[in-house]
């Protein structure tokens, strides 16, 4: 299996998993937490899992965090 590069992940899932998300934004684990505990950049929980929406990343990492916090 080839590895998934960042691009192929944002235009391919609405929702990427933690270390998808962190692979994509090229920020650690405990930054990204922080972001989403300061209300920068929503999670979704389904079930014990956690996820950020494509779109979402894309806002935050784009500037626009504040757009994305408004959902």
């Amino acid at each position: 299996m080839q590895p998934i590069d960042a691009k192929t992940l944002m235009a391919t899932q609405e929702l990427l998993d933690v270390s998808e998300a962190c692979l994509v934004s090229r920020l650690s684990r405990p930054t990204l937490y922080r972001h989403i505990a300061a209300g920068n950049l929503p999670l979704v929980k389904l079930g014990r899992r956690s996820f950020v929406r494509t779109d979402d990343l894309k806002a935050f990492l784009a500037g626009g965090a504040s757009h994305a916090a408004a959902r």
